[in-house]
């Protein structure tokens, strides 16, 4: 599983199957204690582990996720309420 996160958009690579989501394209990002859940539409989303995202890399995405998505898009709190 490959998932990249940059400026166009969310890019996710299995094995045999490849998809590219641009920004206008998520619909909302929640993050749980486990994963960030990035949804294309209103129950389907691709997931990125958080354990796999370094705690600069965490900062970044928050960031880059604040860049190109409106405010109400996202939840960016697990389900602790702890802020993410």
């Amino acid at each position: 599983m490959v998932r990249i996160v940059s400026a166009e958009g969310l890019e996710s690579r299995d094995a045999g199957t490849a998809a590219r989501f641009e920004w206008r394209a998520i619909q909302r990002v929640v993050t749980t204690d486990e994963f960030y859940l990035f949804f294309y539409t209103k129950k389907c989303a691709y997931f990125l582990p958080r354990r796999l995202v370094s705690a600069e890399e965490h900062t970044q995405l928050h960031a880059l996720l604040r860049d190109h998505l409106d405010a109400k898009l996202l939840q960016l709190d697990g389900p602790s309420g702890a802020a993410a």
